[in-house]
């Protein structure tokens, strides 16, 4: 280790010999701007406009939120039509605005299951309602519980087993085991002839997604609590966020201790409204950092370890997380970016040489147990410790979404759009946003529409006004910022859709066009640019109202400008 990496370590030797089951929170110093080489700023400059190029921009970031907060209210909407009382989550990369296309990652959706009632006391029970308790155990590790069936009827311990997922121990009490996810996602895959993927607590039939799911406990569990009362710098977290991120409770997912013998009824509690918040209160350059990190467990670290033991995105997620709670609001400027990651490598190698990778929310949590031995941790020491002495020179030899020949070839100041297949991937990105937002939105609606195929327009006006008022129904309250635009946007496409083809069945049958159905196009009119649009102006054609058809089309030809994604 070279002399500057142990000055920038501080005392983090010393921490080998402190306990390993409890976290360490010893502050690494940062290196001192005269002790950096003088690349440093240049370099970080041209980094940042790289990831900027590459879709961790805050364009790209807000448009990834926007749309994936948008299918999570409409997926939650359609889940209450169908008569399931499910609230959907789009947690992790794609919904934070934290990847980019050569990363490839998956799609975290989590099902929470309201039907269940979780009770961390037993003041929390409901009447009539499946009523679970938070147990803690001798033999449960600090992030795991088990649920004891409650009667619904009464408070009391449930003595009779509900179904085929009840277990009871030598003591008479009954626990709901955590296989139903695994058992009914193989049950699909079986009844559909598809394959079927597991990753821990994801069972999916869907290799693109990764399904979870789980209950929802309003309690913030004794844990967690640690993590609201230690003394911090007071910059990030703030203290308004510390007081919101209280109601927004915690998940139990079904996934038990790698290493216990009844993991099979063993529930894992999870922040991940938590940390969604937490994400979400990033700079930009604090999620280019991140995802930094991210590209070289990808393409570096993981490689060189053969894929024996693994350094994952969530290890990444909390050396960031760490680093903005530590680090100075000044640090996070574009042309500190190496600085920054470097800092959180430097984190990561302090862990790595304690043994010991604390969860920044949950205490008592060594988040490398499991995943690690310690053969495996010495070989990530020694990988970590090049990249840093290195300065992060290998990200010039990384060849996805050309990031190495981006840094090297692109000059700073034209790095935005340049050098024909080193163009921004926003347009690419965004389309696929689009036309992934597009289909799960409308999935359900046009699972709608295609049962009103024999109805007369009169009829299909009354069944999608019941329609309508059904889904707001459902959409009153709920926990998403986005849910009246949702709704708004939702209606807005059957009135679109209902316009054209009552307007059809008029010119099909030869009758004339209310005037009524020219109101029907108008009022869609800003679901988009195009496409509304030329529906109007389309049908003003086969109504003979040349004039104002040419009148639309113009109207789009003038909208349809750079800022237009198609």
């Amino acid at each position: 280790m070279s002399p500057r990496l142990s000055r920038a370590l501080g005392d983090a030797g010393s921490t080998v010999k402190e306990k390993s089951d409890k976290p360490s929170y010893n502050t690494i110093v940062p290196l001192r701007m005269e002790d950096l080489p003088a690349f440093y700023r240049p370099m970080s400059l041209r980094l940042s406009r790289v990831l900027g190029d590459i879709g961790v921009n805050s364009w790209m970031v807000r448009r990834r939120r926007r749309n994936f907060l948008m299918i999570e209210a409409s997926a939650t909407i359609n889940s209450k039509l169908y008569g399931l009382d499910v609230t959907n989550f789009y947690f992790g990369s794609q919904s934070e605005g934290t990847t980019t296309p050569g990363l490839n990652s998956d799609i975290d959706l989590f099902a929470s299951l309201n039907r269940t009632n979780i009770m961390s006391s037993w003041s929390e029970w409901e009447f009539g309602r499946t009523n679970y308790l938070m147990v803690k155990e001798e033999t449960c590790s600090s992030q795991h519980y088990l649920l004891q069936e409650i009667r619904p009827e009464s408070p009391e311990p449930a003595r009779i087993p509900s179904d085929m997922f009840s277990v009871v121990d030598s003591n008479g009490r009954v626990f709901h085991s955590n296989l139903f996810s695994e058992v009914y996602a193989r049950q699909l895959a079986e009844n559909y002839n598809c394959h079927y993927f597991s990753s821990g607590p994801s069972h999916s039939v869907l290799k693109m997604y990764d399904i979870v799911y789980a209950f929802w406990c309003k309690s913030i569990p004794p844990e967690c609590h640690e993590w609201f009362e230690r003394p911090r710098p007071g910059h990030w977290p703030t203290p308004t966020m510390l007081r919101d991120v209280r109601g927004c409770g915690c998940f139990l997912w079904p996934d038990g201790h790698f290493d216990s013998c009844e993991n099979y009824i063993e529930w894992r509690i999870s922040p991940s409204l938590i940390e969604r918040t937490l994400m979400f209160s990033m700079k930009t350059l604090q999620l280019k950092c991140y995802v930094v990190l991210k590209i070289l467990k990808s393409h570096v670290i993981n490689p060189r370890l053969n894929y024996n033991g693994k350094l994952t995105s969530f290890h990444c997620k909390i050396a960031l997380f760490f680093a903005a709670e530590r680090l100075p609001p000044g640090m996070w400027k574009e042309d500190r970016l190496m600085e920054c990651i470097v800092y959180c490598l430097k984190l990561l190698l302090g862990w790595t040489n304690t043994g010991m990778c604390p969860h920044y929310l949950v205490a008592g949590v060594n988040l490398f147990h499991g995943k690690f031995t310690n053969p495996q941790l010495a070989n990530l020491s020694k990988i970590l410790s090049k990249i840093i002495d290195n300065h992060l020179a290998i990200l010039a030899h990384i060849q996805a979404d050309e990031l190495g020949n981006r840094i090297v070839i692109t000059h700073i100041r034209t790095v935005r759009y340049s050098e024909g297949f080193l163009i921004s991937t926003n347009n690419s990105s965004c389309r696929w946003l689009s036309v992934f937002a597009h289909i799960r939105i409308n999935k359900h609606l046009l699972v709608i529409l295609s049962k009103t195929s024999d109805l007369m327009p009169k009829q299909m006006s009354i069944f999608v006004g019941l329609y309508l008022q059904t889904a707001l129904t459902h959409a009153h309250g709920l926990p998403f910022p986005l849910i009246e635009e949702c709704f708004r946007y939702t209606s807005k496409q059957f009135l679109s859709i209902l316009a054209s083809t009552a307007a059809s069945c008029c010119i099909w049958n030869g009758y004339g066009v209310p005037r009524n159905i020219l109101f029907l196009f108008e009022s869609s009119l800003d679901t988009n640019v195009a496409s509304s649009r030329l529906k109007l102006a389309s049908f003003l054609i086969c109504h003979n109202e040349l004039e104002r058809a040419v009148e639309v089309l113009n109207d789009v030809e003038r909208r349809y400008d750079d800022s237009v994604q198609p």
